[in-house]
C-alpha cells in the first residue's frame, strides 16, 4: 500500500465563521487561518513510478480554497439560521439572522456552503466531496486544521 501526502503552505485560507449549537446558542463571530492537506492511498504506482499525477489535485484544491479564502463561512442548511440576500437596488448584501442576533455582510465577502454547520468536520467532509471525482480510484484522507493541536478529518474509502 502506498501514501502520498500534500501539506503545502498555499493550502490554507483564512475564514470567519460562527458554530451554531442550538436554536440560541452559538458562538460568536470569528476567524482562523485553516490548513488543509490530504492523504492519498492506493495499491499501485503508474508506468511513471507515481501514486497519482498530483499537480491537477493541488490546483483543484486551491480553487476550493480561493473560494473560502477571506470570507465569511454560511451554512446554507441550518435551521437555525436565516440568511436573506438584498439588492440589486439596495447595496448589495447578505443579511444573517441568528437567535437575537443580526448581522449584514457584503455578498462579495460571504461563501454559502451546502452544511448545515461551518465545523472542521464539514469542511473537511466538503472538500473531500469536492475532490471525489479526482480521486475515485483512492482511498484518501482530507485534514482541516483550525489551530494548532486542533484539527479534524475525513477518511473516504476507495469506491
Amino acid at each position: 500500500m502506498w501514501t502520498l501526502k500534500i501539506c503545502k503552505d498555499r493550502h490554507k485560507f483564512s475564514s470567519s465563521h460562527f458554530t451554531i449549537f442550538s436554536k440560541d446558542s452559538a458562538e460568536a463571530l470569528h476567524g482562523h487561518n485553516y490548513y488543509v492537506s490530504l492523504e492519498i492511498e492506493g495499491e499501485t504506482l503508474n508506468d511513471q513510478e507515481l501514486l497519482i499525477d498530483v499537480v491537477d489535485l493541488k490546483n483543484s484544491l486551491s480553487k476550493i480554497l480561493k473560494n473560502w479564502d477571506e470570507k465569511i463561512l454560511l451554512p446554507l442548511h441550518s435551521k437555525h439560521l436565516k440568511i436573506k440576500e438584498k439588492g440589486p437596488n439596495e447595496e448589495h448584501s447578505t443579511e444573517v439572522l441568528f437567535s437575537n442576533r443580526r448581522y449584514i455582510f457584503p455578498s462579495s465577502e460571504v461563501e454559502c456552503l451546502n452544511l448545515k454547520n461551518v465545523t472542521m468536520e464539514a469542511l473537511a467532509f466538503l472538500i473531500s466531496e469536492e475532490l471525489q471525482h479526482e480521486l475515485k480510484s483512492f482511498s484518501y484522507r482530507v485534514v482541516v486544521k483550525e489551530s494548532q493541536g486542533q484539527e479534524a478529518s475525513y477518511y473516504c474509502k476507495e469506491s
